[in-house]
């Protein structure tokens, strides 16, 4: 997740947690329609950066499981024959 969506997804969390938190002096703010979108926002962002995860982790996978067969096969083979090189 990038520092500006993460930090967002904090905020968001953050104001999620005060309403419930002072529940006696804010009343029916829990239950309006403010409350309800920013509980979907907070949902749908977490939704994204764990999507976001996957595919970094996914990414990085791939380029570990190409480098492996790199690294297996002799250094004469990636190097072309020396009579082609001459030529």
């Amino acid at each position: 997740m990038k520092y500006r969506e993460g930090r967002v997804l904090e905020t968001l969390q953050s104001v999620q947690a005060f309403p419930g938190k002072n529940s006696e002096v804010l009343g029916a703010i829990n239950t309006s329609g403010a409350r309800k979108t920013i509980d979907s926002l907070a949902a749908e962002l977490r939704a994204h950066a764990v999507q976001q995860d996957g595919g970094q982790r996914k990414a990085m996978g791939e380029t570990e499981n190409q480098r492996v067969p790199r690294s297996c096969l002799p250094s004469a083979a990636l190097c072309p024959p020396l009579s082609i090189m001459l030529v």
